[in-house]
């Protein structure tokens, strides 16, 4: 989503990992105490606190959350599939755009049927080593390949998207809490994080992987932000496409 909020408007993209900096920030402050709560769930760490009715409402509002984010998953798990199958000619092999949907949802839910919180572990370790050595290497690729900051310039000008090349102006007060604030709460309220902290050896190494995890994930962002950017002043297409 980032990457094409730096499609559309460039360097301003930029300040879009905000939400989830500030999120990490939190939840590394936070870390040590949740790691000492004898809870498996969210939910559950809100309901000792809040009570019975509290914990009623994190669940209705996760299962909603998280519907709106698997649906995602496995609809840009399907256009992946459709890009990497399609023909020749560049036509796709399925019959419609739900069928590659269909297989990337049973395989995501079949995969975590099976694997379990362990095998995602060892899986995070290789996918997060693939992307942060592509982000990396693909930055000064694309750098050198759009003749630099200038060779950028020239090229937004030439295509009428002048804005591409400001820090600033795309994002007014509401437009920014829009991107920012989903993100920052996807933080604070994913169980994915709470699990991995329950599941470490101690207090302290959770602590210390969380505060990596600040560092690792918003420069990551950066990247993947900063690689969209570039590589949209070597398109030929226009922002209506």
């Amino acid at each position: 989503g980032n990457a094409g909020e730096a499609y559309r408007n460039g360097m301003q993209a930029l300040m879009l990992p905000l939400g989830g900096l500030i999120g990490m920030t939190m939840l590394a402050l936070i870390a040590n105490r949740a790691r000492s709560i004898e809870m498996k769930s969210v939910p559950e760490i809100i309901g000792s606190r809040f009570g019975p009715t509290a914990r009623a409402l994190a669940v209705v509002s996760l299962i909603l959350g998280y519907l709106v984010i698997v649906s995602y998953q496995f609809k840009a798990g399907g256009a992946v599939l459709d890009v990497i199958l399609r023909r020749e000619d560049g036509s796709s092999i399925f019959p419609n755009a739900a069928v590659p949907v269909f297989i990337a949802a049973a395989f995501i839910i079949l995969y975590t049927m099976l694997a379990g919180l362990s095998s995602l572990a060892y899986m995070d370790i290789i996918t997060g080593s693939i992307i942060v050595f592509s982000v990396v290497v693909s930055f000064p690729v694309l750098l050198h390949q759009a003749g630099g900051f200038e060779g950028m310039r020239a090229a937004f000008e030439a295509k009428g998207w002048t804005g591409h090349m400001r820090p600033w102006g795309a994002y007014g007060g509401i437009a920014l809490i829009n991107s920012i604030l989903p993100a920052f709460l996807l933080v604070m309220g994913d169980a994915n994080q709470y699990q991995r902290i329950f599941a470490s050896r101690s207090a302290k190494g959770a602590t210390r992987a969380v505060t990596v995890l600040i560092f690792l994930a918003f420069g990551i962002e950066v990247l993947i932000i900063a690689d969209a950017w570039v590589a949209s002043s070597l398109t030929t297409a226009g922002l209506e496409e």
